[in-house]
């Protein structure tokens, strides 16, 4: 675990040790969680930064305990009769998701502990990343008359 730790996680979350007591939820769940929101910060700063990181910068962190938090709370809360319930569309999981996508996308810079700025790997900005990887290309060394386009090429996936 890179981020956060389980003992970091508990002292962040005293409930925890609680539910812990209790048997109402297991270290390998909690463990889990942490995974998952590491994944989760993974996918997006991946695409731009060489990881893992030295040493994580504090911000990364902070979005880590905030991934983490909403794991938490949506596999153990109880939902209302209602059922009105925001889960992934709540105005707190989207800012999260912002963050990382301007993160990924170079609007939002890292720094590290000493305040300058992480650079991102040159080798991931300079390769070329398509939404049509799974479509055939329209430019080949093939002669004009043997290739094949698909009809929804110009479509969004």
């Amino acid at each position: 675990m890179y981020y956060i730790t389980l003992s970091s996680v508990l002292e962040q979350f005293p409930d925890l040790n609680g539910k812990l007591e209790k048997g109402t939820i297991s270290i390998k769940v909690i463990e889990e969680w942490i995974l998952q929101a590491e994944g989760l910060i993974n996918g997006y700063i991946g695409k731009r930064y060489e990881l893992p990181f030295e040493n994580p910068p504090d911000f990364i962190v902070s979005l880590a305990y905030k991934a983490f938090e909403f794991f938490y709370l949506d596999a153990t809360h109880i939902p209302s009769t209602t059922g009105e319930e925001p889960g992934f569309e709540s105005p707190k999981w989207r800012r999260l998701i912002d963050l990382l996508e301007m993160i990924r996308d170079g609007n939002l810079l890292l720094f590290d502990k000493d305040k300058r700025v992480i650079p991102p790997s040159k080798a991931k900005l300079a390769s070329i990343i398509s939404n049509k990887e799974n479509v055939d290309q329209i430019f080949s060394m093939r002669d004009f008359w043997e290739q094949d386009i698909s009809e929804g090429y110009d479509k969004e996936p």
